[in-house]
């Protein structure tokens, strides 16, 4: 069983308090995703630009992908609007040691 914790950056100008802020109006919140599965894949889609961290969550097929994109940059182009992009993917072993981080 391994462990993908996925991490990436929102601009969300509906919250309060004392945020870091990107130069705008507009706070920085950082929002964290964590997911299990049996079997983690990295994949170099495109070199300095996009990696894919595919989980296979069980024996009957279910998978989900995730991608790594460069945090500040464009969003890659040929992605629907509902894709999420993670600036980073830390991937842990059963035991919780991370075996692999993936981020630019």
């Amino acid at each position: 069983m391994f462990t993908v914790k996925l991490y990436r950056r929102i601009a969300d100008g509906h919250r309060g308090g004392d945020p870091q802020t990107d130069g705008s109006s507009r706070p920085i919140v950082f929002s964290t995703k964590i997911v299990q599965g049996l079997e983690v894949d990295v994949h170099q889609l495109r070199p300095n630009e996009l990696v894919e961290v595919a989980v296979r969550h069980d024996n009957e097929g279910h998978n989900t992908a995730f991608y790594v994109a460069p945090s500040g940059r464009p969003r890659p182009e040929g992605f629907a609007d509902e894709i999420e992009f993670y600036y980073a993917a830390y991937i842990e072993n059963a035991h919780g040691a991370t075996t692999e981080v993936v981020k630019f």
